[in-house]
């Protein structure tokens, strides 16, 4: 119980750290980008496409695969990267508290924090989307129960990410920018090659879109955005439900495995500054 106790403790000090953090608010600024884009696009094209086309469109290529990532990256970096840089994390280190509680209890902050912000973003896009979407359009009016698909990502999302982010900031320096390096790289990159490689399957953002595919209803048209990928004339399945939660459970729980390893063997000193 003394466990569960101080993993609570040091999540109710890192969330609380991250809330006054000036750099949470510029995250939520820059996830708010996703709104004005969604609205900009509903009021300027909803006229023309299919609003819900449109709104998956945008939610797809900015959410899902720049938003998402990104910020909860970030603040998996976040919870223990400003405290080891100013030499805070020596308060929590000399206290009789085991080092996985410290851990655990710091990416749960980062996690739902994420949650909490990527949730408050994906509600104003879809509300602003309703109002700027106009009631006659090209083919049907924006419905509400068309995005509930999109919700697989903010349940995945907001858990892995954080636990990615932890890692890095537990294993290096300059460890935003390996966290980049993972997203533009890997999540970016590799998510779109062909799929008849299979490497975009070991991808996180890849599975998120198979999840999402899979909430969708058999005959919608986010069903038929995600169904097919042409190739030399030919179409590839996508991968069943269950392998796209097997990937993430596997990027989950080898990144908070590493991170309590790395932080478990790391000796911290006084300061240590991003050189």
């Amino acid at each position: 119980m003394s466990w569960f106790r101080d993993c609570y403790l040091v999540f109710r000090q890192g969330f609380s750290s991250l809330l006054r953090s000036k750099a949470t608010w510029l995250m939520l600024a820059f996830a708010l980008l996703y709104v004005g884009v969604v609205a900009i696009a509903m009021r300027n094209g909803g006229d023309r496409m299919n609003q819900n086309r449109l709104f998956a469109h945008v939610t797809l290529g900015f959410f899902i695969m720049i938003i998402i990532p990104l910020v909860s990256t970030y603040f998996g970096v976040a919870c223990v990267r400003d405290e080891i840089s100013q030499g805070t994390i020596l308060h929590l280190l000399v206290r009789p508290v085991p080092r996985t509680a410290i851990w655990i209890g710091k990416w749960l902050s980062a996690s739902l924090l994420s949650l909490l912000l990527l949730s408050m973003t994906f509600g104003l896009a879809v509300s602003f989307a309703r109002v700027m979407a106009p009631q006659a359009g090209f083919g049907r009016a924006f419905e509400l129960d068309m995005q509930l698909p999109f919700l697989q990502a903010l349940i995945y999302g907001p858990l892995v990410y954080p636990a990615i982010g932890l890692f890095f900031g537990l294993r290096f320096r300059w460890s935003m920018v390996w966290a980049l390096a993972f997203i533009l790289i890997w999540e970016e990159f590799v998510s779109v090659t062909p799929p008849g490689s299979g490497a975009r399957t070991l991808t996180i953002s890849d599975s998120m879109r198979t999840l999402i595919y899979h909430a969708a209803g058999e005959h919608s048209r986010l069903r038929g955005m995600l169904s097919h990928v042409a190739i030399k004339g030919s179409a590839v399945e996508m991968p069943s439900a269950g392998s796209a939660r097997v990937t993430i459970s596997w990027f989950f729980f080898l990144a908070l495995g590493l991170a309590c390893w790395s932080g478990a063997r790391r000796e911290f000193v006084s300061s240590e500054k991003e050189t």
